[in-house]
């Protein structure tokens, strides 16, 4: 039963990803998207990913290994969609 765990997990040997906060601002302006771009990006917790969408592109698809990290862009997501201005600042 372990082997079987062990081989759905990823290897971690092998990845690497440096603990940097990507600027938003520098990433958009690189980007440059527009309305028909279709953006691809790493989710994390969802803040670059979210700004790409503020840019209204056709579509953004998002990738993360991480499940607490697409759970807390899930929750994310739906405080933006269900909350007013003023209840998504307090919450967040």
């Amino acid at each position: 039963m372990k082997s079987e765990v062990k081989e759905n997990r990823v290897d971690f040997s092998l990845i690497r990803y440096s603990q940097c906060w990507e600027d938003t601002e520098v990433l958009l302006e690189s980007l440059n998207i527009q309305e028909n771009d279709i953006c691809f990006g790493i989710l994390s917790a969802g803040d670059n990913v979210f700004s790409m969408l503020a840019e209204n592109p056709k579509k953004v698809v998002a990738l993360d290994i991480s499940f607490p990290q697409i759970a807390l862009a899930k929750l994310k997501k739906e405080v933006f969609n269900s909350l007013s201005y003023e209840e998504m600042l307090e919450f967040m």
